[in-house]
């Protein structure tokens, strides 16, 4: 697939879960992310369209990438958080303190939210969803 750039908007949300759904042969997905904040889409709507994917079904738990820490408590007001990932690299230590709101985005998930935090180093962001019945599996 060729990349579509950043996409926050409801009816984006639905239809792109449903792909993974059907290239992955799954009928939920446990851990459904939105990547990167879209900042032309309030993030209540696209996490309330999120939501409305949990209510049905398709996906068990909701997680943010990249979100500052007001955007977190934002979407979790709407539906809970249940994972944050951030970037982590020798030279930009995102979620480590050291860059700005690091350390306040992992106080943000673990103190206010009680969301786990996970990591991703940019060289090995890869197009892999985690489904429990078939493990880790490619949505190109």
């Amino acid at each position: 697939g060729s990349f579509k750039g950043v996409n926050g908007r409801p009816e984006y949300v639905r239809q792109a879960c449903d792909a993974s759904l059907q290239r992955l042969g799954v009928d939920h997905i446990d851990l459904y992310y939105q990547h990167r904040v879209d900042r032309s889409v309030p993030i209540e709507e696209t996490v309330g369209a999120m939501a409305e994917l949990v209510r049905r079904g398709k996906v068990r738990y909701l997680g943010l990438s990249e979100a500052s820490p007001a955007t977190i408590r934002r979407a979790h007001a709407v539906h809970p958080i249940s994972a944050l990932q951030t970037e982590y690299s020798r030279t930009a230590r995102w979620g480590a303190g050291s860059s700005p709101g690091g350390s306040k985005r992992s106080t943000t998930c673990r103190r206010t939210i009680g969301a786990a935090t996970t990591r991703a180093s940019r060289a090995r962001i890869s197009r892999k969803t985690w489904t429990s019945s078939r493990g880790w599996s490619s949505w190109r």
